[in-house]
């Protein structure tokens, strides 16, 4: 079907294949680069994000580009219910309807949406407002700035920029200095220190996230996304990004895994990607970029090992449909039952969406995967890569020759006809 995740993973590696020839911006670590500028971002979910541009113009995030929406505005935000609220350069409030911008009456510098249940207010002054039967009413304090999440939960800054959380009656300082602050729920809080640092709330008070990014406002939402921008109107989104590293076959093997950009409780796709031989991490995390473009799935970029037949730099010695591991050299499919296996124990992803792709030799590891392991794998995709094999002596290492080797799995000597049948759907005659 058009809008189903396996056409989504092909559509996925043919953009990915004009990408792979050019260096783009991108971000190490945990924040994502998102196209466009932005001097205000604010998320209620992850399908819920908006943005007032430099001038002021709005803007909606659908489909992973900024769309252009009526109005000019200093200030906005959206609730996790997509109740939208924003405020002009001259105090004005608005409310979305949908298509257009309705005036509400009052005056307000900042707006703070939690939902449409939670919208609150700070005056051109600092008073603060709640929104209450269809009136602004006056809360107790004076702050600078003012986030409420989706449960109802209020923080503040005062003027000297401590920290504050509304406690039903009045404010309660926490010991924390911010010049911007974020509430999605009760459990999470951001803040953003003075030089421009991330921090988070845990039980043990607010932590480090991040040191060096100059950012400047932080959105946060309930079901984990976090929008930021920075000093040059740079807008970033927060991705857990991580190494996972095992021994296989006494080799220490490594993999980068990008989880999904917000954490829904439902499981979520995967996509492994396996690099040409040489190339390595450094090249396919930048330059595939996978994870920018399905951001709702786990990408997972596998990193090779030293081959089998002397070459030059890393790649995968299992090649399709020599399958090497009748050899005892199968490193490389225990790396990929390894991988795969601490996905399912360790994350919360969909089994039944698995989908693997290649380059060069990782294009032929993964014909392989797509007949050794295909009980795990729902597609594969491959470029620079052939469903076929032209024999090489040095291939082979232990005690088959060339026909022994291959008739082990296929129960026959032509390994192009064997290419055919698996690409056919065809399964071999024979188990080893």
């Amino acid at each position: 079907m058009p809008g189903s995740p396996t056409v989504k993973f092909f559509k996925l590696v043919a953009a990915t294949l004009v990408l792979a020839v050019a260096q783009l911006t991108w971000a190490t670590d945990a924040l994502l680069r998102i196209p466009g500028g932005l001097r205000w971002v604010s998320t209620g979910s992850e399908t819920k994000v908006w943005g007032v541009g430099p001038t002021g113009r709005v803007y909606q995030f659908l489909n992973e580009r900024w769309v252009r929406r009526p109005g000019t505005l200093a200030q906005l935000s959206v609730g996790i219910d997509g109740e939208l609220w924003g405020v002009t350069d001259a105090q004005r409030v608005f409310r979305w309807d949908g298509r257009d911008w309705r005036r509400i009456s009052g005056g307000l510098k900042q707006v703070a949406v939690g939902s449409a249940e939670h919208v609150w207010g700070l005056g051109p002054t600092g008073w603060v407002f709640q929104r209450v039967n269809d009136r602004w009413s006056r809360r107790p304090g004076t702050l600078t700035q003012l986030s409420v999440g989706a449960d109802g939960t209020v923080w503040g800054l005062d003027e000297q920029h401590r920290a504050l959380r509304w406690a039903g009656g009045d404010w309660e300082q926490v010991a924390a200095v911010f010049k911007s602050i974020s509430v999605s729920d009760q459990n999470n809080v951001w803040g953003v220190g003075g030089r421009g640092e991330l921090f988070r709330l845990t039980a043990d008070g607010f932590q480090l996230e991040r040191r060096k990014d100059a950012i400047r406002q932080i959105s946060s939402a309930a079901d984990g996304s976090v929008w930021v921008v920075n000093d040059q109107q740079e807008v970033f989104t927060w991705r857990t990004r991580y190494e996972w590293v095992a021994t296989i076959a006494g080799e220490p093997r490594r993999a980068i895994v990008w989880a999904p950009r917000a954490h829904l409780g439902n499981p979520a796709p995967v996509v492994l990607f396996f690099h040409g031989r040489g190339n390595g991490l450094v090249s396919s995390e930048p330059g595939r970029e996978f994870h920018r473009r399905w951001p709702e799935a786990y990408v997972v970029y596998g990193e090779g090992t030293s081959t089998f037949d002397d070459r030059s730099g890393i790649g995968w010695g299992l090649r399709f449909p020599h399958l090497l591991y009748s050899c005892g050299r199968r490193k490389d499919l225990d790396y990929f039952d390894a991988l795969l296996d601490h996905l399912e124990q360790e994350q919360n992803v969909d089994l039944n969406r698995v989908y693997v792709a290649g380059h060069s030799s990782g294009g032929f590891f993964t014909f392989s995967l797509a007949e050794l392991r295909a009980d795990r794998i729902r597609a594969v995709a491959v470029n620079g890569a052939y469903p076929s094999y032209v024999p090489v002596a040095v291939h082979i290492d232990c005690g088959n020759t060339y026909r022994d080797a291959i008739g082990v799995r296929f129960a026959g000597n032509n390994p192009t006809a064997a290419s055919v049948a698996v690409a056919r759907g065809q399964r071999p005659a024979q188990e080893d």
